[in-house]
């Protein structure tokens, strides 16, 4: 339960923040590009209409979420930006082949903890949290 424990996390600290909402696929990623029909290209992201691979409105929870925090006095930093943009989920950090942002359906790899940590880092939502952490560094 969200709200039980966004409730519990502010008799432990006045810091609390609640990020927004990540991206979960039907499947796992490598999954969905073995499935693609032989010689079609690599997409360097999923459409949000995909129903194959998204099947919930992202924007729609992320309105959820922000409601919640604001009924209990939380920040709120709308991560959802970084997982979808307006019509697609990005694969790939920097468009690069390269440097998968998933390892399955939700879970990023390194590339996109970094990124993600970079992202976090140019949130207003986020600026009274990053000024006193490194942003740029994730722990092994």
């Amino acid at each position: 339960e969200v709200e039980a424990g966004l409730d519990m996390a502010k008799t432990i600290s006045p810091n609390v923040i609640l990020l927004g909402v990540s991206a979960v696929f039907t499947q796992p990623v490598a999954s969905f590009l073995k499935s693609l029909p032989k010689g079609t290209p690599v997409p360097r992201a999923i459409s949000k209409s995909d129903a194959s691979m998204v099947e919930w409105d992202y924007s729609a929870i992320a309105e959820q979420a922000k409601l919640m925090a604001d009924r209990h006095s939380v920040a709120f930093a709308n991560t959802s930006s970084f997982y979808c943009k307006v019509q697609e989920c990005a694969l790939w950090k920097e468009n690069s082949y390269k440097m998968p942002i998933y390892w399955d359906n939700q879970h990023l790899t390194d590339f996109g903890i970094d990124a993600f940590a970079q992202f976090l880092g140019t949130q207003a939502d986020m600026a009274h949290f990053s000024a006193r952490v490194d942003m740029t560094r994730r722990a092994n």
